[in-house]
């Protein structure tokens, strides 16, 4: 399993995103208080190279990055 997708199965198991396509939306998980609905998890998992095509943004505060950002700021060890 590629991070890409280890991430996106935590955010979908942990943090009830739903499924849109090849995106994840629902609460920042984590901004405890979020309850705007505005985080957006797009795993491009399906892509040859995953890791350029799998980005995050919090829509309400501006916040974007990339998958190794998402999994640093879930605590998900990786190996660079």
């Amino acid at each position: 399993m590629n991070l890409a997708r280890h991430v996106a199965q935590i955010l979908e198991t942990q943090y009830h995103l739903r499924r849109s396509g090849d995106r994840l939306r629902g609460h920042c998980p984590w901004r405890p208080t979020s309850n705007s609905g505005g985080f957006v998890f797009s795993s491009g998992e399906h892509e040859h190279d995953w890791w350029a095509h799998t980005w995050w943004k919090d829509h309400v505060t501006g916040e974007s990055g990339t998958v190794f950002d998402a999994a640093t700021r879930l605590g998900i060890a990786w190996a660079a």
